[in-house]
């Protein structure tokens, strides 16, 4: 039997839009321009669950959309990327992506 302690990870969910990520989301910590990515996993740590993860929710712009068909979506951004996705936020996405904090036992993020 799986109980959240001992979940096993193949079985987690994938969020594969943002409306799954704002739906089981533990909480928003803000957007992502506002501190580095440690800082941003320090307060993760302080949900109560053992494996917090944090996700960004890419909104393009239509621009974007429609010359590079990309797709809004969920992204779990490592930390040497950080400065690169903040760069982008500020051109190609609607809003400064915003920082949520996600089960990481229970959910996974696409890559």
């Amino acid at each position: 039997m799986n109980t959240p302690n001992n979940l096993d990870k193949s079985l987690a969910r994938y969020l594969m839009t943002n409306e799954q990520l704002y739906q089981e989301a533990l909480g928003c910590l803000g957007p992502m321009d506002q501190k580095s990515h440690k800082e941003f996993l320090n307060e993760a740590n302080k949900f109560d669950v053992n494996n917090p993860i944090i996700v960004i929710d890419i909104v393009f712009t239509e621009e974007v959309k429609n010359s590079q068909g990309m797709q809004d979506q969920p992204y779990q951004p490592y930390e040497d990327e950080w400065e690169d996705y903040i760069e982008d936020g500020r051109h190609m996405t609607e809003h400064m992506p915003k920082v949520y904090v996600v089960d990481g036992d229970q959910y996974s993020i696409p890559s």
